[in-house]
């Protein structure tokens, strides 16, 4: 619109900033997307996703974005020793390394790492390729971070993740199996 971008270019205030509020306009601010490059952008340290086993979904991904980029951000929060950790686009992080892409575009927000492994799970559990081992770790990652961040139990997640609790009790004793298990494959 030309009126909007002449009131933009005269410094004055839009009609959306007059009534954002300060917290919602640090908000905005971040919400940006950023090239960054891929040497800069980690995996999160928790994940409990595999993102090696070559799916039929990943090799698309991964044809897609050799044709054509990443059409939709990662989004990442800051690391304590530099860089960045992935919470949400493992697969695609992935994907454009081994297309060889340099840069990724990112939004960055900041987490804490009990707001991470809940969103890390959130933004991961309805995909369809999911091996129940890894249904198992991150419903046990967001179940603890849950319990540390809102002192809650086991019911509370049933609701938030849409599963009753006799399942998500047996996901969980599977991961408990699944730990005992591999520990004793490597002996």
């Amino acid at each position: 619109c030309i009126l909007a971008s002449s009131v933009k270019s005269m410094g004055l205030t839009s009609l959306d900033d007059l009534f954002m509020s300060d917290t919602e306009r640090q908000q905005d601010s971040r919400e940006k997307i950023l090239n960054i490059p891929v040497g800069e952008i980690h995996p999160y340290a928790r994940q409990p996703y595999s993102i090696e086993r070559p799916t039929p979904d990943l090799v698309r991904l991964m044809d897609s974005i050799e044709q054509m980029g990443i059409a939709e951000p990662l989004i990442v929060r800051p690391r304590a020793e530099g860089g960045y950790e992935i919470l949400s686009g493992h697969r695609r992080a992935y994907c454009a390394g081994a297309v060889g892409l340099e840069s990724l575009p990112v939004i960055v927000r900041e987490y804490t790492d009990d707001e991470a492994d809940i969103l890390v799970v959130d933004y991961n559990i309805t995909r369809e390729d999911l091996l129940p081992s890894e249904k198992a770790r991150a419903y046990s990652l967001k179940l603890e971070a849950m319990k540390r961040l809102y002192c809650i139990h086991i019911a509370t997640v049933n609701m938030s993740i849409g599963r009753n609790k006799s399942l998500l009790c047996k996901i969980l004793s599977f991961l408990i199996i699944f730990h005992k298990l591999k520990a004793y494959c490597k002996n």
